[in-house]
């Protein structure tokens, strides 16, 4: 039976470690980043990962085993776990799609049989191989070396990929054979010649994961604890993009953990945030770092508002400005529509003391009704709690919208009702801009919108955003736009006086 073309689209927890009632679904192809504070089960992720499969056939990749990440001890015999897996794979012509292999722990031993998993090659990369070579040597005397140089594709491959990611003009590859039969990886730079007893612990990584994910076949799952770890920030900028290119090129999924936020506008990977609740772990998509943190931090304003972007932020900053009380409210970016739903639920779940100061805002063009909030929110709470029907209540109270016209997305509403702002009602600069939004026919979405505007005018993203939050406050659509916040935020004040 030849096993071919896997690949991974969800894992579900009942219960493994700390992750509890949790769902997360991973890119097909490409990176996918793990993120989130100490202890919130980002490397049991992994762990289950690396055992979720048994080695394919001929491939060479390592039998990972649950007792290697999950030892039984009398404080944690693992008793009780449960986690299932939905993949897709190609059996010989047939391909097989949404298939769910269950994995549990009762007693002594892990179901299914090692025997009896799915077939993949995983490589997976831990913290051990942040060790320098010279710290795992054991022979203290000279070191006399036998030279094999490397002029393979693939040695090839990784000396121009390695010197990519070090900014360095490596000019060859070669493995060094002691007289103890040990290999060490030798590279030249500079005119000097040395192995990796003489690397940098970086440098050493660097090369390691490269090589990895180069001799890992088509449709392989490569996993990589901290990433981040004795990285220089440059170098792991230019590792990200590395990475990503080998993962399309070879069908692969690259699965990492990280505490760097600096490198999360990198738009091809997508990045999952974990968030330990009480009853249960939470994952938000791409979402802002801020956000997490205002989620499970201090107080900073009596009022906190999540939005989905930087001109929703604007406009809310708007109707605080109209109602007097903008000093009072902290408005925080969550990012996509459905990161509105775990960021609520999160914040429920978690018991947040500012919990009723606290709103989300849903841009207002998907996710309209109440049916379609409820739905997503069911997703994120689940049966699995006490009182579950009450904390969805909750959730939903703390969801509104700006009011759109359906079938339209924010921006090309917005600026379709600039247009029709009567030029002797705007100031010069205002007069520009609707003249750039005039000839700008097709807005792009989010983002990329505000940077365009502020390509053309010459002006930073601020201005341009408080500029569109000025013209649109005094277009007709104004009030009934923000009538759920202005509301939100007038009963607030009122209950404080």
């Amino acid at each position: 039976m030849a096993i071919s073309q896997q690949k991974i689209k969800k894992l579900s927890f009942t219960l493994l470690k700390n992750l509890r009632d949790f769902e997360i679904e991973f890119k097909e192809v490409g990176l996918t980043g793990i993120l989130g504070p100490n202890g919130c089960g980002k490397s049991t992720l992994l762990h289950a990962l690396a055992c979720v499969y048994q080695p394919n056939d001929g491939q060479g990749s390592i039998n990972y085993k649950f007792s290697q990440f999950f030892t039984p001890t009398n404080h944690s015999p693992w008793s009780g776990s449960r986690f299932s897996m939905i993949h897709d794979f190609r059996d010989n012509a047939e391909l097989k799609t949404g298939v769910t292999t269950i994995y549990t722990k009762q007693a002594d031993r892990w179901a299914p049989k090692y025997s009896r998993r799915p077939k993949r090659y995983v490589s997976f990369i831990g913290i051990r191989s942040c060790v320098p070579a010279i710290e795992l040597e054991t022979q203290f005397s000279r070191i006399t070396f036998n030279t094999t140089p490397l002029t393979d594709q693939q040695s090839l491959q990784l000396l121009g990929l390695g010197g990519r990611v070090m900014n360095r003009n490596y000019t060859s590859i070669q493995n060094y054979l002691s007289t103890k039969q040990k290999i060490y990886l030798g590279l030249s730079h500079a005119g000097k010649d040395y192995s990796s007893l003489n690397m940098g612990a970086g440098e050493q990584r660097i090369f390691q994961i490269i090589g990895e994910v180069i001799k890992c076949p088509n449709y392989g799952l490569v996993l990589i604890d901290e990433i981040d770890l004795l990285m220089h920030e440059g170098s792991l900028s230019r590792l990200l993009p590395v990475l990503n290119e080998l993962s399309i090129n070879k069908n692969l999924q690259i699965i990492f953990t990280t505490h760097n936020h600096s490198i999360l506008d990198n738009s091809y990977v997508e990045y999952k945030h974990l968030q330990q609740t009480p009853p249960k772990t939470i994952c938000h998509t791409n979402t802002n770092t801020e956000a997490l943190f205002r989620l499970t931090g201090q107080q900073v304003k009596p009022y906190e508002i999540f939005a989905e972007d930087i001109l929703a932020r604007f406009l809310i900053k708007q109707v605080a400005h109209e109602l007097g009380i903008a000093r009072e409210v902290k408005i925080v970016e969550f990012g996509a529509a459905f990161n509105c739903f775990t960021s609520a639920a999160g914040a429920v779940l978690n018991q947040i003391p500012n919990l009723d100061n606290m709103l989300f805002v849903l841009d207002g063009d998907i996710y309209r009704t109440e049916e379609e909030k409820r739905t997503q929110i069911n997703k994120v709470l689940t049966g699995n709690m006490g009182n579950v029907q009450d904390k969805r209540d909750l959730t939903l109270s703390k969801i509104k919208q700006f009011i759109l016209p359906e079938g339209i997305n924010p921006e090309r509403y917005y600026r379709n009702t600039i247009v029709q702002i009567p030029n002797e009602n705007l100031n010069p600069k205002q007069l520009e801009l609707k003249q750039i939004l005039i000839e700008l026919e097709n807005p792009p979405n989010d983002h990329l919108f505000i940077t365009e505007l502020a390509d053309r005018i010459g002006l930073e993203e601020g201005e341009v955003l408080t500029l569109l939050a000025d013209m649109i406050r005094i277009t007709p659509i104004w009030n009934d736009l923000t009538i759920e916040v202005n509301d939100w935020l007038s009963e607030k004040i009122e209950n404080q006086g």
